[in-house]
């Protein structure tokens, strides 16, 4: 057995390990499963890179650091997006239009979109969210 599948075996091995002990973890900071889910299979992906290149003790420190570390970005994410509708409904942008009036604007919006190349729409699309 070479290194690279050692590294694998040992990984694989410590995720099993560690795996109900970051989901509980994930579970408490985030409140519902699917969430906590995602947020664990995230650390491990990104622990992986670190453990796959070089020598980690121990392996629970950095999925740990990296459950918290994602969730604290999710809180900043959340402030931030709710002083952004805050700010719009103090300027009056958050008003919603009329239907009509909001069909005729996707329909305007989503004509310039197909106007565009497909990786600028792409990239246009997933900035903004639309």
């Amino acid at each position: 057995m070479n290194r690279a599948e050692q590294r694998r075996n040992a990984y694989g091995q410590a995720f099993d390990a560690h795996y109900a002990q970051a989901l509980r973890l994930a579970g408490m900071l985030y409140g519902n499963r699917p969430a906590a889910e995602d947020a664990v299979g995230d650390a491990f992906a990104k622990t992986w890179r670190h453990y796959r290149d070089e020598d980690i003790p121990a392996l629970w420190p950095y999925v740990r650091s990296a459950i918290l570390n994602d969730f604290r970005s999710a809180l900043r994410r959340r402030v931030h997006e709710r002083k952004s509708i805050e700010r719009e409904k103090r300027e009056g942008r958050f008003a919603s239009p009329d239907h009509a009036q909001a069909q005729a604007e996707n329909a305007a919006l989503i004509a310039a979109l197909q106007e565009l190349p497909a990786s600028q729409r792409a990239i246009v699309v997933l900035r903004y969210q639309i």
